[in-house]
C-alpha cells in the first residue's frame, strides 16, 4: 500500500485499539469522565484512519480533532499510574503527534528539522 499517511493511519488504529482495550478491561475505579473520553477517542481515531486510508478529502481537516481528543486522552490517562492506562496514554500521545503533523502540514519533515513542529527533536 502506498499511502503518505501510513504512519498516521497506524497510530490512529493503535490508539483506537488501546482505548477499546482499556474500556473493556478497566473496572469501575476509572476516573470520572474518562470512560466517555476513551470511547470518543476510539471512535474518532477509527474515523480518521478510514478518512486517511481513502484519502477522500483534506487530511488536515480530519486530523485536527483527532489530535485534540488524543492529546486530551493521553493527558487523562497519564494521571493514572496503572500500566494499562500508561499504555493507552502512550498510544494516544503517539496518535496526537502524528495527527498534529498532518493537521499542520508537517508530514514528511524529519523530527530533527527545526521547523518540524511542536514535537520536533
Amino acid at each position: 500500500m502506498s499511502n503518505q499517511f501510513l504512519s498516521s493511519i497506524e497510530a490512529c488504529r493503535s490508539c483506537a485499539a488501546a482505548c477499546d482495550a482499556l474500556l473493556a478491561g478497566a473496572g469501575t475505579d476509572m476516573p470520572a469522565g474518562l470512560r466517555p473520553l476513551l470511547s470518543d477517542c476510539a471512535d474518532t481515531c477509527r474515523m480518521t484512519a478510514q478518512f486517511l486510508l481513502t484519502n477522500s478529502g483534506p487530511a488536515e481537516a480530519a486530523c485536527r480533532p483527532c489530535a485534540d481528543i488524543c492529546g486530551s486522552t493521553a493527558s487523562q490517562c497519564e494521571g493514572v499510574q496503572e500500566a494499562s492506562f500508561q499504555l493507552c496514554a502512550q498510544a494516544a500521545r503517539q496518535c496526537a503527534e502524528e495527527c498534529e503533523r498532518v493537521a499542520h502540514g508537517w508530514l514528511g519533515r524529519k523530527n530533527e528539522d527545526p521547523t518540524g513542529g511542536p514535537y520536533a527533536g
